[in-house]
């Protein structure tokens, strides 16, 4: 059993907009609800200067989870989304951090996206995992890196997947009883 946490405010939009370029509550465009027809993008506006990368990151928070102790392994983070771009520079990267308040949990500079949408999905390792010191305060932050004025990165639905601690309880019930 695992329990899925997704974006449940946005603390900073970092230039990034809904589909309809819209700048408030973005996260409500990418938590999954609306079966994929909404998301949050990072492009390039007129008045950024493209003779360097132009970086844009949003920062959010995740829904509550329960306050009890979990299994270190299979923290994972997954995402669905696609880059666009018609550029002849480099590709836009996606970067993700999960942080616990402002403590860096894991993070991972460039998630593998293409033209078409993917569905990524980023192990946390166990180490990483045992940093998190309240479920209550993790943040996610998506980082697009853009090279060319027709780059952006759309992001349709991202969420935290966590172990269920009770998992483990039953299994391990069901090892002693068959003993």
């Amino acid at each position: 059993m695992v329990q899925h946490c997704t974006l449940s405010g946005t603390l900073d939009r970092g230039g990034w907009k809904d589909e309809l370029g819209g700048t408030s509550n973005i996260h409500e465009h990418c938590d999954g609800t609306s079966g994929g027809s909404d998301y949050i993008e990072a492009g390039v506006e007129a008045e950024d200067d493209p003779s360097s990368p132009i970086v844009r990151t949003a920062k959010f928070t995740c829904t509550d989870v329960h306050l009890r102790t979990r299994p270190p392994s299979g923290h994972k983070i997954h995402l669905d989304c696609k880059i666009d771009t018609m550029g002849m520079g480099s590709t836009p990267t996606l970067g993700v951090a999960l942080y616990d308040s402002t403590t860096l949990i894991h993070s991972v500079t460039a998630v593998t996206v293409s033209t078409s949408r993917t569905t990524p999905q980023i192990s946390i390792s166990e180490a990483n995992a045992l940093k998190i010191g309240n479920y209550n305060n993790l943040r996610l932050w998506l980082t697009a890196t853009l090279n060319d004025m027709s780059d952006a990165v759309i992001v349709y639905n991202v969420r935290l997947e966590l172990p269920d601690v009770l998992a483990d309880t039953q299994s391990a019930f069901a090892l002693f009883t068959e003993l």
